[in-house]
């Protein structure tokens, strides 16, 4: 970003270098001014104060072509300037504002495909000629490769890479500039199918639906949240087939409860059409665990002993070779 500046700092010395030998009594010093090259071709034009260069400036190359093009306000770099190739082609845009780089950084490049375009392939922020916030970087189809946020010229906080088509395909983190986390996501395996964990998201950037992907088959849970981040939907899978118990379960189930006279629970557990599933828990007077028995999704005990209120099982266990009711 550097040679830029120091390039319009070198078309200043040329704007004086023109003025030294070229048209030693016709630059004006407060006004508009043309300087040419040794061969009579315009170099530049602009407005001068003072004898220094203010106001807007164009530069040209030796061919005629635009080179550079922008507004100086009290003698220093303001507002957007333009960059061109030796065929008129922009390659730069650049933001100032007291000389210094604020707002969108932007580089373009010539693509030769079966139609020629001249694409952004970079868009930095800057503040004060330090990059902030998002910046992207753009294949040549004009599609984003990667999203990366910075703090103070440094890449710090989430990024994302992107494939040719637009799909995010890695999940990235850095902190003052270093990569910290690389996830892998939305990738296929040798034979094109799904493999890994693969996400979704909402046009806001929140995630919409996860999933687990084993060659092509779903496997694990598949969740889904709202735009606001809530989880809404979770279900299980085992090779590409929905596991219904686990759904049937907790779509389906009703919590009930008893109680003692003082207000504790006495039991609690869940019924599917008043047929005892999961984990009931029976409670003394005081509210310890007296027992808790485990029944499959059709009423049958598989076993029973005690559960503490972190889900642990405490003390001897009773298993059941053939459910009882």
């Amino acid at each position: 970003m550097g040679t830029i500046k120091r390039f319009l700092g070198l078309c200043t010395l040329v704007l004086f270098y023109h003025i030294s030998w070229s048209q030693p009594n016709q630059v004006n010093p407060d006004g508009y001014n043309k300087f040419y090259y040794g061969d009579g071709r315009i170099s530049s034009e602009g407005m001068m104060r003072e004898g220094k260069p203010d106001g807007y400036w164009k530069t040209y190359f030796v061919n005629g072509q635009i080179k550079s093009e922008g507004n100086r306000k009290d003698f220093l770099l303001d507002s957007l300037w333009l960059f061109y190739d030796e065929n008129g082609n922009v390659t730069k845009k650049i933001n100032y504002a007291r000389d210094m780089k604020n707002g969108y950084y932007e580089v373009f490049k010539l693509v030769k495909d079966s139609v020629e375009q001249n694409v952004m392939v970079t868009q930095e922020l800057y503040i004060n000629d330090l990059k902030q916030g998002t910046s992207y970087y753009f294949y040549d189809n004009g599609k984003v490769h990667l999203q990366i946020n910075y703090q103070d010229n440094r890449k710090h906080g989430e990024g994302l890479e992107y494939d040719e088509n637009g799909t995010i395909i890695t999940e990235l983190k850095y902190r003052n500039d270093i990569t910290i986390a690389k996830t892998r996501i939305n990738r296929f395996n040798q034979n094109g199918e799904k493999n890994g964990t693969w996400k979704y998201f909402h046009p806001n950037g929140k995630l919409q639906t996860e999933a687990y992907y084993k060659n092509g088959k779903l496997n694990g849970y598949v969740k889904e949240y709202d735009e606001k981040g809530k989880l809404i939907s979770s279900k299980r899978y085992i090779e590409g087939e929905l596991f219904v118990e686990k759904e049937a379960i907790a779509e389906k189930a009703v919590i009930k409860k008893e109680f003692f006279d003082n207000g504790k629970v006495k039991s609690s557990g869940a019924f599917i059409k008043d047929t005892p599933v999961g984990v009931h828990t029976t409670y003394s007077k005081a509210g310890t665990v007296v027992e808790s028995k485990k029944y499959s999704n059709t009423g049958w005990v598989l076993y029973k002993g005690i559960v503490d209120k972190k889900g642990k099982r405490q003390g001897d266990w009773t298993y059941f070779l053939k459910a009882e009711k």
